[in-house]
């Protein structure tokens, strides 16, 4: 098995193990949780262990990650709401030309379009 196959199927494990399924550790902020995983007709143990440290700092970076997005995803909302469209049309075209991902869907959750005389 390749490495990156198991890199694969490491990733799949410990982003779908249900906590349920940790059970502590002797050393204090660590739990672990065995999985038997069958890859090409052979089947394998897995020891998937949870540092408490680590999960805390990984909330923390996914935290940033949401606060730098949403940040910027704000800015390209002003600077969207101040752009003056011929129609919907062209408004939703450059919504799905030139913004973000972040920000088409926030504006996909709450674009309505008021016709200016």
């Amino acid at each position: 098995m390749s490495s990156a196959i198991k890199y694969k199927i490491a990733q799949s494990l410990v982003s779908t193990l249900p906590e349920s399924e940790f059970i502590d550790s002797s050393l204090p902020g660590y739990k672990f949780a065995t999985k038997t995983v069958n890859y090409a007709g052979i089947e394998q143990r897995w020891l998937v262990v949870q540092s408490q440290d680590r999960k805390e700092s990984d909330l923390r970076k996914l935290s940033q990650k949401i606060i730098k997005a949403e940040s910027k995803a704000i800015q390209e909302l002003k600077k969207f709401s101040q752009d003056k469209f011929a129609c919907e049309a062209d408004a939703i075209s450059y919504i799905i030309n030139c913004c973000t991902v972040s920000l088409k869907g926030c504006i996909v959750l709450s674009l309505f379009f008021v016709q200016i005389p």
